[in-house]
C-alpha cells in the first residue's frame, strides 16, 4: 500500500533557493553610502541655513496687557530712629487771650425768628484767632427754643455771632447772648542787648 491510499499528506514541497546575483550587494552598499552622505548634506543645511537666510527684526510689538496684582508682601522690620531735625523758627503768635463783648438781650415773649446779631473784635493789636457765643434763655423749656445760628468772621478782624428763637420762650422769658473772640499776641523777639565797651587810656608822667 501505498502513502496516498493510507490518507495521509505528503510532505510540502521546499522550493528551491535561488542566490541573489552579484551585483546586488554593490548596489545596496552604494545605496546606504549615498543616504547617508544625503543625510549628513540635510542635517549641515538645518545647521547653516538659519544664520544665512534669516530676515531683518521686525517691529517691536504691542506691550501686553498688565497682570493682576499680586498679594501684599510682609510688612518689613521698623527703622532706627532718625536723629532729631534743627529747632524750627519762631512762632507768630507769643500767647493768646480770650475776649468777651457784653451781653445781648431780646423784650421779654420775643416771637419766633426774632434774631440777636454780636460784631466782636480784638482789642489793637491783637490778632482774631476765632470766636463764637453762649445763647441761653430763662427756664429749661425755653433754654431749649434758642440756639446760635451763626458764628463765623466777616473781617480781618470782626467775629458775628447771631442767636435765634426757634419756639415760643413763654411768658416773660427772654433771649441772651454772650459773645467771644479768641485773640493772639504777636511775637516779637528780645531785642539783643547792647554791648559794653571800656576805653584805657594809658598816661606817662615824665619824672621831675
Amino acid at each position: 500500500m501505498s502513502i496516498f491510499e493510507t490518507g495521509e499528506m505528503a510532505p510540502p514541497t521546499v522550493p528551491a533557493t535561488r542566490a541573489a546575483p552579484a551585483w546586488v550587494v554593490p548596489v545596496v552598499v552604494a545605496a546606504v553610502v549615498v543616504g547617508l552622505a544625503g543625510l549628513g548634506v540635510g542635517i549641515y543645511a538645518v545647521a547653516t541655513t538659519p544664520a544665512k537666510t534669516s530676515g531683518p527684526r521686525g517691529p517691536v510689538g504691542p506691550a501686553g496687557a498688565d497682570g493682576s496684582q499680586g498679594p501684599q508682601g510682609v510688612t518689613g522690620t521698623q527703622g532706627a530712629v532718625g536723629a532729631a531735625g534743627p529747632a524750627g523758627p519762631s512762632g507768630t503768635l507769643g500767647s493768646t487771650a480770650i475776649a468777651a463783648g457784653p451781653t445781648l438781650t431780646s423784650a421779654p415773649n420775643p416771637p419766633v425768628g426774632t434774631v440777636l446779631v454780636a460784631k466782636t473784635s480784638c482789642p489793637t493789636g491783637t490778632i482774631l484767632l476765632s470766636g463764637s457765643a453762649q445763647v441761653t434763655a430763662t427756664g429749661v423749656v425755653a433754654d431749649r427754643n434758642v440756639e446760635l445760628r451763626e458764628s463765623l468772621p466777616i473781617a480781618p478782624n470782626v467775629w458775628q455771632t447771631v442767636a435765634l428763637v426757634t419756639a415760643s420762650l413763654g411768658q416773660g422769658m427772654a433771649m441772651s447772648m454772650k459773645p467771644y473772640v479768641v485773640c493772639g499776641v504777636e511775637f516779637h523777639p528780645p531785642a539783643p542787648k547792647a554791648k559794653t565797651t571800656t576805653t584805657t587810656t594809658t598816661t606817662t608822667v615824665p619824672p621831675t
